[in-house]
């Protein structure tokens, strides 16, 4: 009898953090300039893994670089880069394998779409007023 149907998957922990260190000023026409180093721990059952890497920004174009590493071996090297405009952003990575399946994978494309709400104007002065339910509130 398998006993993992009735146990479920063991919990996920997962742990990131970072910050973002402006470089230039921005103003209204033009994005602050920014470096943002960043890491995300992840563990399950008896698989560990740490992603460490850092963003910049210039303007509007976002480009990063992260490693990737689970505890048994070096995994990835993680490219990215994008764009942000007004409320959307888009950005493009690809993971470049390192381990010992980098012959046999080719690496793996990722293309992610945001939307910041923090910049939209209409939302700022909903949430100033008291519209908008801040749930991170909660937590402080």
């Amino acid at each position: 009898m398998n006993d993992n149907v009735s146990r479920g998957l063991p919990l996920r922990y997962t742990v990131h953090g970072g910050t973002e260190l402006i470089v230039k000023k921005g103003n209204k026409l033009r994005a602050p300039s920014f470096i943002s180093p960043n890491f995300l721990f992840v563990s399950q059952g008896p698989y560990r893994q740490l992603n460490v890497g850092a963003y910049a920004g210039l303007g509007s174009v976002i480009a990063g670089v992260w490693y990737r590493h689970t505890f048994r071996n070096s995994d990835a090297a993680i490219l990215m880069a994008g764009f942000r405009q007004g409320v959307f952003k888009m950005g493009i990575s690809y993971d470049l394998t390192v381990s010992g399946l980098a012959g046999q994978s080719g690496g793996t494309y990722e293309l992610s779409l945001g939307i910041l709400f923090d910049k939209n104007e209409n939302l700022r002065k909903k949430k100033r007023r008291g519209d908008i339910n801040d749930c991170i509130r909660m937590f402080q």
